[in-house]
């Protein structure tokens, strides 16, 4: 069963399903410069439109089904977006998300919010004019925020 996958460099995918994966332990996905969206259901015209929608129903497909994901990596995918309700997997150990200003609004809605609150290990770059790093370590439930410009 498929445990690690890496997608990198694939300029022409728009959108990536991440669904029957059960085993999957950590994902990269990097330089993807179309990749819109990680719910293909409907093809990626459908992906595009529901990852910008604000619809309040779940989807089927997406992060939070990828039951077994410890290591999240996202780097470098300038339109990915991922739609206002997509939750995180829930066994995520490490989340890493770097020049993605699509997802910047995705993650502004995760801070402070109890899906973060297992998640160990978290570095965030929302790359804008100040280059401001966001990082989040927590133990055990205490949370440290280290912000640099």
């Amino acid at each position: 069963m498929l445990e690690s996958l890496e997608v990198v460099y694939c300029e022409g995918l728009t959108c990536l399903p991440l669904h029957n994966m059960p085993a999957l332990k950590r994902l990269e996905i990097t330089d993807c410069s179309q990749l819109a969206a990680t719910d293909c259901k409907g093809g990626p015209a459908a992906a595009w439109a529901l990852a910008s929608s604000s619809s309040s129903v779940p989807s089927q497909v997406g992060l939070h089904n990828l039951l077994s994901v410890k290591n999240l990596k996202i780097e470098n995918c300038p339109v990915l977006r991922f739609s206002v309700e997509e939750k995180l997997p829930p066994m995520l150990k490490d989340l890493v998300i770097f020049y993605c200003p699509l997802l910047m609004e995705w993650w502004e809605g995760l801070k402070g919010s109890s899906q973060l609150a297992w998640v160990p290990n978290i570095l965030v770059d929302n790359h804008d004019a100040n280059e401001e790093w966001i990082v989040s370590t927590q133990n055990e439930g205490s949370e440290e925020q280290v912000e640099e410009d």
